[in-house]
């Protein structure tokens, strides 16, 4: 089998923030949760090479210390190269796929996705 990994979790890899945020403390981030749950998903792909500490993590709703600390909380990128090794899965697709899950829902279902 062939395995895709896409999460609405925020995850990206470092120098390619889909909001261009890198450099604003998450408390600036969640006062933004209203103009972000406006806008376009964006969905951000990371190689599944990207080692941890260059994952990052941005979100609005969620508290994201688990997911900073561990991206496999809610990214499993290790544990599916981990099971792809093991012979339990046939192949892990690169790259991963993480968008910001609090996004204009209505356009993501009507327009995004089914494109």
């Amino acid at each position: 089998s062939r395995v895709a990994l896409l999460t609405t979790t925020g995850h990206f890899a470092e120098g390619d923030d889909p909001f261009g945020m890198e450099n604003l403390t998450q408390g600036q981030v969640v006062k933004m949760s209203v103009e972000m749950g406006k806008a376009d998903p964006t969905l951000s792909e990371v190689p599944v090479s990207t080692t941890r500490d260059r994952t990052r993590v941005r979100h609005t709703c969620y508290d994201i210390r688990a997911a900073k600390a561990d991206r496999n909380t809610s990214f499993p990128i290790d544990r599916m190269l981990e099971l792809e090794k093991d012979g339990v899965i046939g192949k892990f697709v690169d790259p991963a796929f993480s968008f910001v899950g609090l996004t204009s829902q209505l356009r993501l279902r009507k327009q995004i996705a089914p494109a």
